[in-house]
């Protein structure tokens, strides 16, 4: 038996909007989401990713860049290397050195993806705005690395306390196709994304055993929390560990990751981007 968390993330968690932990146990194939919790702040988030081991997370966050963008600024070296490059400066001048990146680049160029990016049809991890998962790798990838956890494909080591990097649209994708399900502005929020998020977990049972090979459970209030929470990350931290049980139990490729994946763009850990020759078309 061994503990799953499914994370939702933010760049800048609150009690408005905290990071949002799902919390399993695995015992062979099936998994027990026994209960989500919401981190306010990043001293509540670096103590979670202190708790000892073992377990596997699934963090719905981008764990590094393009290898486009890392040649293009000319730096070079190890997956650790290369976010330490990106972040030492700080937050303003990350964003700022790739802001100004992208003004110098022509249209439809602006945004480089990583291989993973491409074959789950996800946004570029470089983008700052609307969906700002470029903030999130500035403020996930280095926390990952200070805690010692073993990353995975970037650092795999053999500490006990194992990362992988999770989507949870790619789950809700075999649930409902690509229906709306969540909102964090309210104003967007509405009743048929209830109803959607309804079908995903009446959906998730099926889905989870016959593409993921996990037989999952949740209790009824839980259930009702998940349907209730109009953002969908109470969802989407279900969904992630779900993909962290499928990595945890995966040994062909090892840990849900092909072997020719780059260690230092990462991979995103699902069985439906194991084949990296399936003809896709990039998410805007």
């Amino acid at each position: 038996m061994i503990r799953i968390f499914g994370i939702d993330f933010t760049s800048a968690p609150s009690s408005r909007k905290p990071i949002t932990v799902a919390r399993a146990e695995l015992d062979g194939n099936h998994l027990l989401i026994e209960r989500v919790e919401r981190l306010e702040n990043w001293e509540e988030f670096e103590a979670f990713l202190n708790e000892p081991g073992p377990w596997r997370a699934g963090f719905d966050f981008p764990f590094s860049q393009p290898l486009q963008l890392f040649d293009d600024y000319g730096i070079s070296g190890s997956w650790e290397h290369l976010v330490c490059q990106l972040t030492s400066a700080g937050r303003a001048a990350f964003e700022s050195r790739l802001r100004n990146y992208k003004l110098n680049q022509p249209a439809g160029k602006k945004h480089h993806f990583r291989a993973t990016d491409r074959a789950a049809r996800a946004c570029s991890p470089m983008t700052l705005d609307f969906t700002p998962v470029g903030k999130m790798f500035f403020e996930g990838a280095p926390r990952l690395i200070k805690a010692n956890l073993s990353i995975l494909p970037g650092r795999p080591t053999g500490d006990l306390r194992v990362a992988v990097e999770a989507y949870p649209k790619l789950v809700a994708i075999k649930c409902v196709g690509n229906a709306s399900y969540k909102a964090d502005s309210k104003p967007k929020q509405a009743e048929q994304q209830r109803t959607t998020r309804c079908e995903i977990l009446r959906s998730i049972e099926e889905v989870a055993s016959q593409q993921y090979g996990i037989s999952i459970h949740l209790s009824q209030e839980l259930t009702q929390a998940a349907v209730s929470d109009p953002t969908g990350d109470t969802l989407d931290s279900i969904l992630c560990a779900l993909q962290a049980a499928w990595s945890q139990n995966c040994s062909n490729p090892p840990h849900g990751i092909p072997a020719n994946a780059d260690p230092r763009e990462g991979w995103i850990v699902d069985p439906a981007l194991l084949d990296l020759h399936k003809p896709t078309k990039q998410r805007a």
